[in-house]
This record gives structure tokens, C-alpha cells and sequence, in this order.
């Protein structure tokens, strides 16, 4: 399937089917998280792109630069938090789903040249209300 800019509903399943409340609650904070980064002077490309291997949360451009956005926010600190919940696995994941998208974006995005990639993470913790942005969180 082509790839479309983001808009609302470029790559946003939620339009076609119920949620629930916590799923609810997460795209809220993925919102932030977005508004936060767009706010730095980075441009939303696409959001929630998912495929067989994974999920993206949002995909965006700082510069020259194709940023894959990992979103994560946890009420509590139990089990270390929302940057521990980042995982090698979940890097992996990250990775190989980036690597999917990776020729339609840089079609779409990059006159067909493949962009210097990066992954950051927006991490949060409790109301939400302050966030923690780590880049290049893989090589």
C-alpha cells in the first residue's frame, strides 16, 4: 500500500473500529508526545504505521533526518518505568518494522533516496505532564 502523509486519518486504524478506555488513554499521550517533538521543529510524516513486524508510532523528519519515534508512558515506576519498557526486543521489533517502511517513506518523503535514519524515544511517566526525549536509542 503507498504511503500517504499524515493527516487524521492517513495511518490511523483507530478511525474504522472501537477502542478501549486504555488505548484511549495512549493515544492521548501519543498526541503529546507528537505535539512535544513538532514543537522542537520536527514534521509528522505518519503515525501508528504497523505491519506484521511491529508497529511505529509515529515517523517524523528533523532535518535531513527520517526519526522513528517510539512513544511509551507507564503511570507507575514499578518494573523500572516507561524507558524500561523499551526492551531489546522491542528494538529489534523497531527495527525491522522500520526497515519495512523504510523504501515507501523514502519514496514518499525522500525524492527516493534512503534518509540517515534515527530512533528516539518520548518517554513519560505519572499525569503525563513532562517528558523525557532520548535519541538515537539504536545504532
Amino acid at each position: 500500500s503507498p504511503m500517504k502523509p499524515a493527516s487524521p486519518r492517513s495511518t490511523d486504524k483507530r478511525v474504522d473500529h472501537k477502542i478501549s478506555p486504555s488505548q484511549a488513554i495512549g493515544y492521548a499521550y501519543e498526541k503529546k508526545a507528537i505535539a512535544y517533538l513538532q514543537a522542537q521543529g520536527l514534521i509528522l510524516l505518519a503515525h501508528n504505521l504497523s505491519c506484521p513486524l511491529g508497529e511505529i508510532d509515529a515517523v517524523m523528519r528533523d532535518g535531513s533526518i527520517l526519526v522513528f519515534v517510539e512513544i511509551r508512558h507507564r503511570h507507575r515506576q514499578e518494573y523500572g518505568g516507561a524507558s524500561a519498557s523499551i526492551t531489546a526486543h522491542k528494538l529489534l521489533c523497531l527495527r525491522r518494522t522500520a526497515a519495512y517502511f523504510l523504501p515507501q517513506l523514502s519514496t514518499a518523503f525522500f525524492h527516493g533516496k534512503t534518509p540517515f535514519c534515527r530512533f528516539d524515544a518520548m518517554v513519560s511517566q505519572g499525569q503525563g505532564t513532562e517528558w523525557v526525549w532520548f535519541k538515537h536509542i539504536t545504532q
